[in-house]
C-alpha cells in the first residue's frame, strides 16, 4: 500500500544579512509524497527558474528588506514556508559633492555632502586631508581665516560596510587691506622734507591715496608721502586710504609739526570810528608751538595787549593813531601790517550851538 500526503516544511529559510553584491542562498527543507515541487516568491511574485529546494542569486541594494518565500506542491497539496528577510547592507556612495567656495574674510562659509548607505552613516571633514575636530555632520560651517586662503576640503563618509572620501572643495578667501604699519607723526624744520609712510596688506593690487585733513592729495598714490615742510603745514594732518576689490581702510592720522616762526595769514585792517566808540583790531597767524601777541600803538608796546585781538575806546588824540602786533614763538617772531586808525569828532548837537552877534 503507498500512502500519499501534502508537503511538510521541516526547515524554514533563514533571514539573512549580507553585503551588497555578495552572493545570498536560501534553502528550505520539505517531506511529501510524492516528491514537491518548488517555487520561490519576492515579495509575493515568483521567481522565474527559481523552482529547487535553495535559491541563490547576488543581493543587490535593491533586494534590502525584500521578503522571500518557498511554496511547495504536489498532488495531495502545498505549504508555503516562512519569510526570510534580506537586510542588504550598503556601503556609502556620496550622491552630491561639496563645492569650491569663494568668500571674503570675515564672511561664513558652509561646505555640504548629500550620501547615501545604510544607516547609521558617519562623516568626518577634513581640510588638505588631516580630520578637523568636531565636523562630524554633514555640513561643516565656520568663518575663514587668512591661512584658509587655497586650502582644500573634503569628507570622509563611513558605515559598518565601508568608507567612501568626496572630491575636494577649495575655498578661496579674498583678503581685504588691512594697516599693519601707520604712518608716524613727525617734527621737522621748515625746508625740511617730511616723509609719511604706510605698510597694508591684502590681495593685490593695492591701491593708495593720501589725505591731508581728510582731503585727498593729488598725485599721492603710492605707499609713502613726501612733502617739503612749510610754515602753514603745522598741525596739519595726513593719512592714507588702502583699497583693493574687496574693500577699503584708513590708516590713522599722523601729525606734521613744523619748526617755524609765526606767519601772519589775516592782517590787522584800518579802521574809523566815531569819537568816544570802541574799535577792536585782530590779527590771525600760523606757527609752531605757543603763540604770543603784543599789540604796539604808534611802534609802542600796549601794556596788556596780549591776545590776538585788541579793543579800545577812541579819543581824537588818537586820530590817525598806528595800531600793529608782534607775533612771536620759540623759533621767531612776525610783525604785522600797520592798520590806522582814524577818528571822527561826534557832530555837536543844535542846543550846543551859540549864536554870535557882529558887533
Amino acid at each position: 500500500l503507498t500512502v500519499d500526503y501534502p508537503p511538510t516544511i521541516v526547515s524554514q529559510p533563514s533571514s539573512k544579512s549580507v553585503t551588497a553584491g555578495s552572493s545570498v542562498t536560501l534553502s528550505v527543507s520539505v517531506t511529501g509524497k510524492p516528491a514537491p515541487t518548488f517555487q520561490w516568491k519576492k515579495n509575493g511574485t515568483a521567481i522565474s527558474g527559481a523552482n529547487s529546494s535553495s535559491y541563490t542569486f547576488i543581493a543587490q541594494s535593491e533586494d534590502n528588506g525584500a521578503s522571500y518565500t518557498c511554496t511547495a506542491t504536489n498532488y495531495a497539496g502545498s505549504v508555503t514556508s516562512n519569510a526570510a528577510v534580506i537586510t542588504v547592507n550598503i556601503a556609502p556612495t556620496i550622491t552630491q559633492q561639496p563645492v569650491s567656495k569663494t568668500v571674503t574674510l570675515g564672511e561664513s562659509v558652509t561646505f555640504s555632502v548629500i550620501a547615501t548607505g545604510s544607516s547609521p552613516l558617519s562623516y568626518q571633514w577634513r581640510k588638505n586631508g588631516v580630520a578637523i575636530g568636531g565636523a562630524t555632520a554633514s555640513a561643516y560651517s565656520f568663518t575663514p581665516q587668512e591661512a584658509d586662503k587655497g586650502a582644500k576640503y573634503s569628507c570622509v563618509v563611513s558605515n559598518a560596510v565601508g568608507s567612501v572620501t568626496s572630491n575636494d572643495a577649495v575655498l578661496t578667501v579674498n583678503i581685504p587691506p588691512s594697516i599693519t604699519t601707520h604712518p608716524a607723526s613727525k617734527t621737522v624744520n621748515v625746508g625740511s622734507i617730511a616723509t609719511f609712510t604706510v605698510v597694508a596688506k591684502g590681495d593685490a593690487p593695492l591701491s593708495y591715496q593720501w589725505q591731508r585733513d581728510g582731503v585727498n592729495i593729488s598725485g599721492a598714490t603710492s605707499d609713502s608721502y613726501s612733502i617739503t615742510a612749510a610754515a602753514t603745514d603745522n598741525d596739519a594732518l595726513f593719512q592714507c586710504v588702502v583699497k583693493n576689490a574687496y574693500g577699503s581702510v584708513t590708516s590713522q592720522a599722523a601729525k606734521l609739526t613744523v619748526n617755524a616762526p609765526p606767519v601772519i595769514t589775516q592782517q590787522p585792517v584800518s579802521l574809523t570810528v566815531r569819537d568816544n566808540s570802541l574799535y577792536t583790531f585782530s590779527v590771525t597767524a600760523l606757527g609752531a608751538g605757543t603763540l604770543s601777541y603784543q599789540w604796539q600803538k604808534n611802534g609802542v608796546d600796549i601794556t596788556g595787549a596780549t591776545l590776538h585781538f585788541f579793543t579800545g575806546t577812541a579819543t581824537y588824540q588818537d586820530n590817525k593813531s598806528t595800531f600793529r602786533c608782534v607775533v612771536r614763538n620759540e623759533f621767531g617772531e612776525a610783525l604785522s601790517n600797520e592798520a590806522v586808525l582814524t577818528v571822527r569828532r561826534a557832530p555837536i548837537a543844535p542846543s550846543e550851538l551859540k549864536i554870535i552877534e557882529a558887533k
